[in-house]
């Protein structure tokens, strides 16, 4: 059996005490001792358990060498050297299922991977049988665990480092050893075209007596041989300056808000302490045995966290030396790339398969335009490397103001800045210390343990909850439900549908043709115009000037496309050019309402500022008849309003929207003469003119215009864009019923430990004087904050009181 120790988990709990904070700032009390507040109140002892890990033997060529790793770590000081470590290949036995059968000519002879022709002019095999893969094939073992061990092939000869070393391909993960070259008898390199020169899978015949003539050929693969492991986690401490951080964080919210104890916020804190080392600790356990994958991408995404997140501290010391010279950063160089946007962008669509980039080892050097003294600016390299000077200040302050370490990890801590100011002397050290920051146990301690809790969490939820479904018998029987209700009471009483069709309700039922949607494109006015606008109101003018006033602002209003999110700038568009672009793509795809529907999604992506249309599936609700003619209570702008109107009220009559308006006299409909509306019948798919509010331009798009009576099917999409199902809204989401299967198991997990009475102690003795103190702070704390809210409801209704005594005398 082999035995491994798991690396320690180190104390995770900041970003326990960051959950839900309801107050911040230093503790409430002050004791004489500070060792009183680094007294253990958790201990978890280690936690031992056997798993299953394939078998590895050292990898040899095929003239007997082995195969070492090189140093492939930029951060090394020995990058590109030859390591001990040698390349491992998993052991294999001939005790799995038939997956492969052989390969035959066109006339159905079995093909080999090389003839031999006898004195009797037949062909021998002399090597192996050519086989087929199975592409489906997922290589498992006997009871279906995945490939985990590693396997390698050779790839070649790459000159590195001034030396010649033989490039070998991961075959699990595409990752690159690279190793000495092999040399056969004749002093020839090995190559990719010698079968022998990799190892590879081998398939055996079944049987000694065969005939080749009638394919009774079985092939079986060699499955991966496992051994049983033991593995433990190593003890644990939570001491109390993190169950004081809690309390001053979360406690007085559990307390006033959710009425529980001064013991039960006690047990609250401990149990989310233990429960988020268990959790890890579970994870790990399930890494090991390679339920939960922990690979090069997942080490990526916690380097690529680590630097972001010092790169974010940077940047504010940046600004904060340059503020102290006068300067402002980052105008100081030579810009900075943000990759923030004004709006929402297209969804993404999920890629196939997994991209072979996510395998390669990044650092920070792949992005050498953010690494230290890599500018042409010698003034934003020099700003930069006191920048890192201050920040290695800033380490140094957290290690010295942070309780929660243990002796040990202080140790470490304090060797690995001593390192970092041994750098910082000179220039040189500087720009490397940057490059090899994420190296530092103190670095990981302070911003890749939370990063790494979360990946392998995530992935221990994954792992536990890939059995979990959503219940389509249930969000049927739900939606028989809802539609039943929706029928019964909207016959009882219209009202009811016009509230829940102009609110957040699924509408299954659709009582009369009064509420139909649209979306639209705002195109807005720009803040100087709008302020023009709002002073030109101010100066008394009539509502006629105001009109012709605004149109003129509008007419003047400057379109920018948007690239990524954000306005292209370097271009600008009249909304006359903006609105023949939109006119153009929606005549394009005027054929089809899917596709009108999924083009004016496109556009608006592109033109619209209106942030409460992106991703709004339905768009927003208007009544067919105005509230002036005594329909429904509307907030719309009344230009809105009535464009939207004159859009559909033209699909009901079957006529074109210039049409509609000439012929109708009830709404004061117009034709604009700037603007030339699609020709043909308005249909669900149509747009308008562009109308003006005083918001900007609208331009309206019909996205549903329901028939009275229409009922929706389970099955049936809400738009003619067939995004959603009106079955959909009542599935129950398998997000909800993954997360408390997870939660429950997570729960049921710690509380095993718990009770078991040997894995988790807990010291509250040692917090007594502090929950004494703490009770007494909430209770003052919620007394006068009770205090503080009736003052203040007996001062409103004094107001109210005067201000209704005011009104009564006018």
């Amino acid at each position: 059996m082999k035995k491994t120790k798991i690396k320690k988990f180190i104390a995770l709990a900041l970003a326990v005490v960051m959950i839900a904070a309801f107050f911040t700032g230093c503790a409430v009390f002050e004791y004489d001792e500070d060792a009183d507040r680094e007294q253990a109140i958790v201990e978890i002892a280690p936690i031992g358990y056997d798993y299953e890990v394939p078998v590895t033997v050292d990898y040899e060529d095929s003239y007997g060498n082995k195969v070492y790793e090189i140093d492939t770590d930029p951060s090394s000081e020995k990058y590109g050297e030859t390591t001990d470590e040698v390349v491992s290949a998993v052991k294999r036995d001939h005790n799995g299922d038939p997956i492969h059968v052989p390969a035959t000519s066109e006339s159905g002879e079995i093909l080999y991977e090389e003839y031999v022709t006898v004195e009797d002019g037949k062909n021998r095999d002399n090597h192996f049988i050519v086989y087929e893969n199975n592409p489906d094939y997922k290589e498992e073992d006997g009871i279906g665990r995945k490939f985990t061990a590693t396997e390698y092939r050779f790839d070649g000869v790459v000159t590195r480092n001034g030396g010649e070393y033989a490039h070998w391909i991961n075959l699990d993960d595409g990752s690159s050893a690279y190793g000495k070259v092999s040399f056969g008898e004749n002093d020839d390199p090995a190559t990719e075209e010698a079968d022998d020169a990799f190892p590879t899978v081998k398939y055996v015949k079944v049987g000694d007596n065969f005939d080749t003539s009638r394919d009774l050929w079985e092939w079986h693969e060699l499955v991966i041989v496992y051994e049983t492991a033991h593995a433990e986690t190593e003890a644990e401490t939570f001491y109390k300056d993190t169950v004081i951080d809690y309390f001053e964080s979360s406690g007085y919210s559990l307390y006033n808000d959710s009425g529980y104890t001064i013991d039960k916020v006690f047990d609250e804190a401990v149990k989310q302490l233990y429960t988020r080392y268990l959790s890890l600790a579970e994870a790990e356990k399930a890494i090991m045995s390679g339920d939960v994958e922990w690979g090069v991408p997942q080490r990526n995404e916690v380097e690529k966290s680590v630097y972001d997140q010092i790169d974010t501290a940077l940047e504010q010391l940046y600004t904060e030396i340059a503020n102290e010279f006068g300067e402002s950063y980052p105008s100081i160089s030579e810009g900075s790339d943000d990759e923030s946007a004004d709006y929402p962008t297209p969804p993404e669509e999920e890629p196939s398969g997994e991209d072979p980039d996510d395998f390669e080892v990044w650092n920070i050097t792949l992005e050498p335009e953010r690494c230290i003294g890599s500018s042409t600016d010698a003034s934003v390299n020099s700003l930069r490397r006191a920048g890192l000077r201050r920040f290695v200040d800033v380490v140094e302050d957290y290690v010295d103001g942070e309780r929660a370490i243990s002796a040990e990890d202080r140790a470490r801590f304090e060797a690995d800045i001593a390192d970092m100011r041994d750098r910082i002397k000179t220039a040189e050290g500087t720009d490397r210390l940057y490059v090899i920051l994420s190296s530092y146990s103190v670095i990981r301690f302070m911003y890749a343990e939370s990063q790494e809790y979360t990946i392998k969490t995530e992935g221990l939820r994954d792992d536990l909850v890939s059995t979990v479904t959503a219940s389509e018998a249930n969000a049927r029987a739900a939606f028989e439900e809802e539609l039943a209700r929706q029928k019964r009471e909207y016959k009882a009483d219209i009202s009811t549908y016009y509230s829940e069709a102009t609110g957040d309700t699924t509408i299954l039922y659709f009582a009369d043709e009064e509420i139909f949607w649209v979306k639209h494109i705002l195109i807005p006015f720009s803040e100087d115009q709008t302020k023009a606008l709002e002073a030109y109101k101010a100066a008394g003018h009539s509502d006629a000037e105001v009109e012709d006033y605004r149109r003129s602002l509008g007419m003047n209003v400057e379109v920018y496309k948007h690239v990524d999110g954000n306005a292209d700038t370097s271009k600008a568009y009249t909304i006359q050019q903006a609105y023949a672009d939109i006119r153009a793509t929606m005549v394009a795809a005027s054929g089809s309402a899917k596709e009108a529907a999924l083009a004016f999604d496109e556009l608006i992506y592109t033109y619209n500022t209106d942030e409460g249309i992106f991703d709004n599936e339905m768009g927003y609700a208007v009544t067919a008849t105005p509230e002036a003619l005594g329909g429904q209570a509307e907030s719309y702008m009344i230009e809105f309003a009535r464009e939207s109107r004159a859009l559909y009220n033209a699909y009901r009559k079957n006529m074109s929207l210039d049409e509609f308006k000439n012929s109708d006299l009830t709404d004061d409909y117009t034709v604009d003469p700037d603007f030339t509306a699609p020709a043909g019948e308005v249909e669900v798919g149509s747009i308008s003119v562009p109308v003006l509010t005083d918001y900007g331009w609208h331009i309206m798009f019909l996205n549903v215009a329901p028939k009275a009576g229409e009922v929706r099917g389970y099955n049936s999409y809400l738009t003619a864009a067939e995004i959603s199902t009106a079955g959909e809204a009542f599935v129950e989401d398998v997000t909800t019923r993954s997360d408390n299967y997870y939660n429950n198991w997570v729960s049921s997990m710690a509380n095993g430990y718990y009770r078991d009475g040997s894995t988790i102690t807990v010291y509250k003795n040692r917090f007594g004087t502090y929950l004494d103190d703490y009770e007494e702070y909430y209770a003052a704390r919620a007394e006068q904050e009770a205090e503080q809210e009736a003052a203040q409801a007996e001062q409103e209704a004094q107001q109210e009181a005067m201000q209704n005594a005011a009104n009564g005398a006018a």
